[in-house]
């Protein structure tokens, strides 16, 4: 059977389809639209799928040579890629150890200074209350004044600090949205996704069982089973 007596057998299956789900109304009519039904997937199974089989192989095949030689591209440049950030990520390592250790001897070199300026300071003020004439009261002032000012200047200086983003910690999150089931069914099937990925939509295959009313498999890897209960 070539494609075009293929599609017109496949287009009458479908107007017939139409016409029966709109012309539903007793139960004559009800059993021919399953049956109709079951024409369907006859059809599928028997002739559409064996007729694209070979063509899907194909082109499957194609695809998978098409990877290998894409992969030769891929690894040389996702490895240098890689490469690249751990270089990256270990120069800012060493970067912030630096400024950590820089701060620390910033802060090191203040405070020594801090002692030297207060125990200068307190020399100052020695000489002051040693001080006799109005003269050396004076000078001696003025000295005990530029310490005071060299301590308070040394205490004000700036030092580098980490930035924060007023010490709030922000905190990510992830999640996934399905944006196209057919594509991730397609993943599945090549192995490319886990069959976790999905999840079986047990409401409309439950309508299906009590629609038909029939033991045995519905649809693809779908059995519709009978329970009895008291």
């Amino acid at each position: 059977m070539n494609e075009i007596i293929l599609q017109q057998e496949s287009n009458c299956l479908v107007d017939k389809a139409k016409s029966l789900a709109q012309n539903i109304k007793d139960d004559i009519s009800l059993n021919e639209a399953f049956q109709h039904q079951t024409n369907l997937r006859s059809f599928k199974k028997n002739n559409i799928e064996p007729f694209f089989k070979p063509m899907k192989e194909k082109a499957y095949s194609a695809y998978k040579e098409v990877q290998k030689k894409e992969k030769l591209f891929m690894d040389p440049l996702n490895e240098s890629i890689d490469i690249l950030g751990r270089s990256i990520a270990d120069y800012e390592l060493k970067k912030r150890e630096k400024e950590k250790r820089e701060e620390q001897e910033e802060l090191k070199k203040k405070r020594l200074e801090k002692v030297r300026l207060e125990e200068e300071k307190r020399a100052a003020e020695i000489e002051l209350e040693k001080a006799q004439t109005p003269k050396e009261k004076e000078i001696a002032k003025i000295k005990v004044e530029q310490k005071e000012e060299r301590i308070n200047n040394n205490l004000s200086a700036p030092i580098k600090t980490e930035n924060k983003i007023n010490n709030i910690n922000l905190k990510t999150f992830w999640s996934a949205e399905v944006i196209d089931i057919k594509k991730l069914l397609n993943a599945i099937m090549e192995g490319k996704a886990h069959i976790g990925s999905i999840q079986p939509n047990m409401v409309f295959l439950n309508a299906q069982a009590r629609l038909l009313k029939t033991d045995g498999e519905i649809f693809p890897g779908v059995l519709a089973k009978k329970i009895t209960k008291s």
